[in-house]
């Protein structure tokens, strides 16, 4: 094996990081206040896996589970494992988040320098790099380019994308250990750092599944820059580009998917076809995006005609043929421009995974934080490799390139730092997507979800009605979320006809989505319409997958008590209280059913867990009240009228007492004398307390 110097400038190695730190950090300086957005709710917020209390090992495997599973699979670990522990020194302070996917982004950006430097000393650029004394400063510079690009804000603002930049961080670190074994001459440490590359590829994958590519690439590097048998690589990659092609016209030509059943389009727009047909046109995009990423052109949505065949928009076969003939150029000329070659079929291999046949959204920038990692490297070889030979004899072309590159640089880094003004909040988000894509539903269900959580429902309802008349690449669950916010908006202004026609619609949009039958459910109980209701309960729990399900298990329940039928209601209530043990609901609901059914002592252990856990909020009170009056307890009973008339004013014990649909039916026949007697002793005992003072 040839040997060569894995750390060149190696006193240099601290200062390095150390300026890659500052600029990342200058470029991204004014995002550690920007908000949550979009999936980092469910993912981190209201994700009770990794809320961790302590870091203990069960704590730690538990933030491994994802939050989307009812059977809490372990997905993406290694992700969750790093929000865990921001959650756990953080809690929901954005600005630690922020530090860390920062952080990632130097690390990642120190990687990627470091992998170009070492590559420079193999075997197929070691006489490059001895003859041209610009390798160091293009490995730099490409590096730079990449990292302050503004393409990469939404993998580095949107705080769970942190998902992206990790997989390319332990992916780049793979990398480098292949490279150290591939060229040490020192058994142990060579099986070492075999060893810390496989860590690394469990971890990549573990951070994000695009990770799995990381033996291709290794494939890739070691064919290109390696291996003597060049030939004999550029056969099996023509192979793979060939078969590989053809396969890819053999799906667009299929009338029916041939791919495994999980490839599941039931839900989009578009067909596994149209999304073949569709992403090289996309890929090609992204490349315009990546050279020429202008804040301007930048989105977290992007409005993409779905090409419906080959010739419709005709740039779908330019599109097609472009990436074709590029890879093709890129395996012929594996020899002659192999960093040319190598940062094509890198970029290509990488958006396998998310650019092909799974059933994802179309197009989102971060998808282009690990492939595009070494595009700029033959860019910044071959300006510095000019630059140098234009030097002695005609200066002023060498700095005009000089000057050319740099302005590009401090470009890209303003507009990164121009368009980390839109990552601000919800607001800001919506409204430059809104801007950009005036033809997508999502950009005005986002903005009118903000408004919403504003107090401003009235502005945000129209929002939701001119969403349903746009576009979406998951046309059901768009028109299901607005025709919900459209009901729980009428609901609320107690307008149950229009609630319960939107949340039909809803249903109608998304049929069995269980969100819309619950909110159609509450809304028949609002109206008394109980049967009805229960009938609509009872639809959804004969589901298998609904069976255990808290909320409809403490509706059923529910509406067994409102219909006088407490012996039924315990079953239900039993059920849902084991689903759930926690919910404050529940337990009252059970506790009533308790009283109803006669079993007093058990529905009084109840009710005290729930004041101890929630505290004696006036409905608790009134049950401890009714509870204490069946079995007799008349001195217990008084300590917590007391308590109730301490606590509350009279008109919101009268309020709590009167009859609503939606709330459980107490013991008036017990409750009032009880309220009665003690608003008059209390009465008695205040005139008799001013009677003294006077």
């Amino acid at each position: 094996m040839l040997k060569f110097s894995l750390l060149p400038h190696r006193e240099n190695t601290a200062r390095i990081f150390l300026l890659f730190l500052l600029v990342v950090t200058l470029v991204y300086s004014n995002t550690f206040t920007a908000s949550w957005h979009l999936d980092d709710m469910p993912n981190i917020v209201n994700n009770a896996n990794i809320h961790i209390r302590s870091l203990t090992p069960s704590e730690i495997f538990r933030s491994f589970h994802s939050p989307f599973s009812s059977s809490q699979r372990i997905s993406r670990p290694v992700s969750y494992l790093t929000l865990a522990i921001n959650w756990y020194f953080c809690k929901d302070s954005v600005f630690g988040y922020h530090v860390v996917n920062i952080l990632i982004h130097a690390i990642v950006l120190f990687l990627l320098f470091r992998v170009i430097t070492v590559l420079y000393a193999s075997p197929r650029l070691r006489s490059y790099r001895e003859r041209e004394p610009t390798w160091y400063p293009a490995a730099l510079t490409a590096a730079l380019l990449w990292a302050v690009n503004p393409i990469q804000t939404q993998a580095v603002n949107y705080i769970v994308q942190r998902m992206a930049s990790l997989a390319a961080l332990f992916y780049l670190w793979g990398i480098l250990n292949y490279l150290y074994a591939r060229t040490t001459e020192h058994v142990l440490k060579r099986y070492g750092y075999l060893f810390l590359m496989l860590c690394c590829f469990f971890a990549s994958v573990g951070s994000k599944e695009n990770g799995i590519m990381f033996p291709a690439a290794i494939v890739l590097i070691e064919g290109i820059f390696f291996s003597k048998r060049v030939r004999a690589y550029q056969r099996l990659f023509f192979v793979l580009a060939i078969s590989g092609g053809l396969f890819y016209l053999l799906l667009l030509w299929s009338n029916q998917n041939p791919l495994p059943s999980f490839l599941d389009y039931s839900a989009r727009s578009f067909t596994l076809q149209e999304r073949l047909l569709t992403e090289p046109r996309i890929i090609v995009y992204y490349l315009s995006l990546i050279f020429y990423p202008l804040p301007s052109r930048l989105s977290l949505l992007h409005d993409i005609n779905i090409s419906s065949s080959l010739f419709h928009p005709l740039t779908t076969l330019w599109a097609f043929i472009f990436l074709w003939l590029l890879t093709i150029f890129s395996i012929w000329n594996l020899r002659k421009t192999p960093i040319l070659s190598f940062a094509i079929l890198f970029y290509l291999l990488n958006h396998l995974v998310e650019s092909t046949i799974l059933p994802l959204e179309l197009v989102f920038e971060h998808r282009n934080y690990l492939p595009s990692l070494f595009l700029f490297w033959p860019l910044t070889a071959v300006v510095l490799e000019t630059v140098r030979r234009y030097w002695e004899k005609q200066r002023f072309i060498g700095v005009l390139l000089l000057v050319t590159l740099f302005f590009y640089m401090f470009s890209l880094g303003i507009w990164t730092y121009i368009r980390n003004r839109v990552w601000h909040n919800e607001e800001t988000l919506w409204s430059d997507v809104l801007k950009k894509n005036p033809n997508l539903a999502r950009p005005y269900q986002g903005l009118a979800i903000f408004l919403s959580s504003r107090g401003r429902t009235d502005l945000a309802i129209p929002l939701y009605e001119k969403s349903l008349q746009k576009k979406d690449q998951t046309p059901g669950r768009s028109q299901n979320l607005a025709y919900q916010n459209i009901g729980s908006y009428f609901l609320k202004q107690g307008n149950l006809n229009k609630a319960q026609k939107n949340f039909a619609a809803a249903l109608n949009a998304l049929p069995g989505d269980v969100d819309s039958y619950y909110s159609l459910i509450l809304t028949l109980i609002r109206e008394k319409k109980y049967q009805e209701a229960a009938r609509m309960t009872d639809h959804v729990l004969s589901e298998k997958q609904n069976q255990k399900n808290a909320r409809f298990l403490n509706t059923r329940g529910f509406i067994f008590l409102k219909t006088g039928q407490p012996e039924k209601a315990l079953a239900y209530l039993r059920a849902a209280y084991f689903a759930n043990p926690g919910d404050r609901k529940i337990m009252l609901n059970l506790a009533a059913a308790m009283i109803g059914a006669g079993d007093y002592h058990k529905a009084k252990d109840l009710l005290a867990q729930v004041a101890k856990r929630y505290g004696n909020d006036l409905l608790t009170l009134l049950l401890q009240v009714e509870t204490e009056l069946h079995l007799g307890n008349t001195a217990a009973a008084d300590v917590f009228l007391t308590r109730i008339f301490s606590r509350f004013p009279l008109p919101v014990i009268k309020a709590g007492l009167n009859e609503q649909p939606d709330r459980l039916t107490l013991d008036m026949n017990l409750l009032l004398p009880a309220l009665k007697n003690k608003s008059r002793e209390l009465i008695k005992s205040a005139t008799a307390s001013l009677d003294a003072t006077q």
